[in-house]
Protein backbone atom coordinates (compact mmCIF):
# COMPACT_ATOMS: atom_id res chain seq x y z
CA UNK A 1 0.00 0.00 0.00
CA UNK A 2 2.63 2.20 0.81
CA UNK A 3 4.43 2.15 -2.54
CA UNK A 4 1.43 2.72 -4.45
CA UNK A 5 0.68 6.02 -1.80
CA UNK A 6 4.34 7.04 -2.55
CA UNK A 7 4.44 6.80 -6.58
CA UNK A 8 0.64 8.14 -6.51
CA UNK A 9 2.46 11.25 -4.29
CA UNK A 10 5.11 11.80 -6.48
CA UNK A 11 3.36 11.58 -9.62
CA UNK A 12 0.99 14.25 -8.25
CA UNK A 13 3.84 16.55 -6.89
CA UNK A 14 4.87 16.78 -10.70
CA UNK A 15 1.86 17.48 -11.99
CA UNK A 16 1.17 20.05 -9.54
CA UNK A 17 4.34 21.57 -10.40
CA UNK A 18 4.30 21.29 -14.53
CA UNK A 19 0.67 22.61 -13.34
CA UNK A 20 1.46 25.54 -11.83
CA UNK A 21 4.54 26.60 -14.51
CA UNK A 22 1.42 26.54 -16.97
CA UNK A 23 -0.24 29.65 -16.45
CA UNK A 24 -4.03 29.53 -16.66
CA UNK A 25 -5.36 25.90 -15.97
CA UNK A 26 -8.70 26.17 -17.33
CA UNK A 27 -6.78 25.83 -21.13
CA UNK A 28 -3.64 23.53 -20.19
CA UNK A 29 -3.74 20.57 -22.07
CA UNK A 30 -1.70 17.61 -21.33
CA UNK A 31 1.93 16.79 -22.66
CA UNK A 32 4.16 14.81 -22.95
CA UNK A 33 7.19 15.81 -21.72
CA UNK A 34 10.87 14.54 -20.48
CA UNK A 35 12.36 14.66 -17.71
CA UNK A 36 14.55 17.39 -19.74
CA UNK A 37 12.03 19.47 -20.88
CA UNK A 38 10.39 19.77 -17.76
CA UNK A 39 13.82 20.64 -15.51
CA UNK A 40 14.15 23.52 -18.94
CA UNK A 41 10.99 24.97 -17.75
CA UNK A 42 10.58 28.31 -16.34
CA UNK A 43 9.85 26.44 -13.07
CA UNK A 44 11.14 28.23 -9.68
CA UNK A 45 12.03 25.32 -7.64
CA UNK A 46 12.32 28.28 -4.48
CA UNK A 47 8.71 28.88 -4.86
CA UNK A 48 7.71 25.19 -5.39
CA UNK A 49 9.70 24.57 -1.96
CA UNK A 50 8.26 27.21 -0.10
CA UNK A 51 4.52 26.77 -1.39
CA UNK A 52 5.06 22.54 -0.40
CA UNK A 53 6.95 23.56 2.82
CA UNK A 54 10.52 22.19 2.24
CA UNK A 55 12.99 23.26 4.48
CA UNK A 56 16.74 22.58 3.69
CA UNK A 57 19.84 22.06 5.65
CA UNK A 58 20.57 24.39 9.06
CA UNK A 59 17.00 25.98 8.69
CA UNK A 60 15.36 22.98 8.56
CA UNK A 61 13.90 20.72 12.18
CA UNK A 62 12.27 17.97 12.93
CA UNK A 63 8.26 18.73 11.93
CA UNK A 64 6.02 18.98 14.86
CA UNK A 65 3.40 16.35 13.97
CA UNK A 66 6.06 13.24 13.86
CA UNK A 67 6.03 11.62 17.34
CA UNK A 68 7.80 13.18 20.56
CA UNK A 69 10.05 10.18 20.90
CA UNK A 70 11.10 9.60 17.63
CA UNK A 71 14.34 7.37 16.88
CA UNK A 72 17.32 9.54 15.12
CA UNK A 73 20.55 8.83 14.84
CA UNK A 74 23.19 10.64 17.61
CA UNK A 75 24.89 11.39 14.37
CA UNK A 76 21.51 13.12 12.30
CA UNK A 77 22.59 15.50 10.11
CA UNK A 78 19.20 16.52 8.27
CA UNK A 79 18.96 17.12 4.47
CA UNK A 80 15.13 18.62 4.09
CA UNK A 81 12.20 18.62 5.86
CA UNK A 82 8.61 18.71 4.27
CA UNK A 83 5.70 20.44 6.26
CA UNK A 84 2.29 20.61 4.69
CA UNK A 85 -1.37 19.66 4.65
CA UNK A 86 -0.91 16.28 3.28
CA UNK A 87 2.21 15.49 5.21
CA UNK A 88 5.26 15.98 8.04
CA UNK A 89 8.52 14.62 6.61
CA UNK A 90 12.29 14.11 7.74
CA UNK A 91 15.17 13.28 5.29
CA UNK A 92 18.50 12.56 7.19
CA UNK A 93 21.70 10.87 6.96
CA UNK A 94 23.41 8.78 8.99
CA UNK A 95 27.09 7.05 9.00
CA UNK A 96 25.11 4.34 10.85
CA UNK A 97 25.62 0.65 8.81
CA UNK A 98 22.42 -0.14 7.11
CA UNK A 99 22.29 -3.40 9.06
CA UNK A 100 22.18 -1.46 12.17
CA UNK A 101 19.48 1.00 10.90
CA UNK A 102 17.04 -1.81 10.13
CA UNK A 103 17.58 -3.09 13.48
CA UNK A 104 16.66 0.16 15.05
CA UNK A 105 13.90 0.93 13.60
CA UNK A 106 12.52 -2.29 13.20
CA UNK A 107 13.00 -2.75 17.02
CA UNK A 108 11.40 1.09 17.71
CA UNK A 109 8.45 0.50 15.43
CA UNK A 110 7.61 -2.50 16.40
CA UNK A 111 7.71 -2.36 20.08
CA UNK A 112 6.45 1.04 20.42
CA UNK A 113 3.03 1.58 21.90
CA UNK A 114 1.62 4.54 19.58
CA UNK A 115 1.90 2.30 16.76
CA UNK A 116 -0.35 -0.14 15.31
CA UNK A 117 -0.20 -1.84 12.21
CA UNK A 118 3.58 -2.84 11.60
CA UNK A 119 4.97 -3.65 8.53
CA UNK A 120 8.19 -4.24 6.80
CA UNK A 121 10.07 -4.62 3.37
CA UNK A 122 13.47 -5.30 3.64
CA UNK A 123 16.18 -5.09 1.47
CA UNK A 124 14.66 -4.33 -1.70
CA UNK A 125 17.18 -4.02 -4.59
CA UNK A 126 17.18 -0.80 -6.95
CA UNK A 127 18.95 -0.66 -9.96
CA UNK A 128 22.29 1.38 -9.88
CA UNK A 129 23.11 -0.21 -6.31
CA UNK A 130 20.47 1.15 -4.16
CA UNK A 131 19.45 -0.79 -1.49
CA UNK A 132 16.17 0.05 0.46
CA UNK A 133 14.28 -1.06 3.87
CA UNK A 134 10.49 0.57 4.29
CA UNK A 135 8.29 0.34 7.30
CA UNK A 136 5.09 0.90 7.48
CA UNK A 137 2.81 1.56 10.90
CA UNK A 138 -0.20 3.79 12.13
CA UNK A 139 0.04 6.59 14.51
CA UNK A 140 -2.80 8.46 15.69
CA UNK A 141 -5.12 7.24 12.49
CA UNK A 142 -2.35 8.11 9.93
CA UNK A 143 0.29 6.27 8.08
CA UNK A 144 3.56 6.72 9.50
CA UNK A 145 6.60 5.25 7.05
CA UNK A 146 10.52 4.79 7.17
CA UNK A 147 11.99 4.27 4.31
CA UNK A 148 16.29 3.48 4.74
CA UNK A 149 18.31 3.99 1.61
CA UNK A 150 21.86 2.50 0.86
CA UNK A 151 23.05 3.62 -2.12
CA UNK A 152 26.97 3.01 -3.38
CA UNK A 153 26.50 6.88 -5.22
CA UNK A 154 25.78 8.65 -1.45
CA UNK A 155 29.51 7.51 -0.19
CA UNK A 156 29.39 6.14 3.51
CA UNK A 157 26.50 7.09 3.99
CA UNK A 158 22.34 6.23 4.70
CA UNK A 159 19.48 8.14 4.02
CA UNK A 160 16.14 7.60 6.07
CA UNK A 161 13.18 8.47 5.37
CA UNK A 162 10.23 9.27 8.20
CA UNK A 163 7.34 10.63 6.70
CA UNK A 164 3.66 11.24 8.73
CA UNK A 165 0.64 11.55 6.14
CA UNK A 166 -2.59 13.13 6.66
CA UNK A 167 -4.56 9.60 5.75
CA UNK A 168 -7.59 11.87 4.60
CA UNK A 169 -6.11 14.42 2.24
CA UNK A 170 -4.31 11.84 1.12
CA UNK A 171 -7.61 9.81 0.12
CA UNK A 172 -8.91 12.54 -0.96
CA UNK A 173 -5.70 13.12 -3.65
CA UNK A 174 -6.37 9.71 -4.55
CA UNK A 175 -9.69 10.11 -5.43
CA UNK A 176 -9.29 13.50 -7.05
CA UNK A 177 -6.68 11.66 -9.17
CA UNK A 178 -8.86 9.17 -10.08
CA UNK A 179 -12.01 10.93 -11.08
CA UNK A 180 -9.17 13.20 -13.15
CA UNK A 181 -8.02 9.75 -14.82
CA UNK A 182 -11.73 8.76 -15.63
CA UNK A 183 -12.56 12.09 -17.22
CA UNK A 184 -9.40 12.14 -19.26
Amino acid sequence: MFFLRNSLFLVALLLVAVGCSSGDSDDVEAEESSAEEVADSDVDMEELEEEFGVTEGEDAEIPELLPADLYVTDDMEIEHTVVNELMSQLRYETDKSYDELIELYSDYLSNNNAFSEYEENLDIEGMMDVTHAFFSVMYEGNTMEVSIIEDESFGDVRMVDVTLYDDDVLDEMLDDMQEQMEED
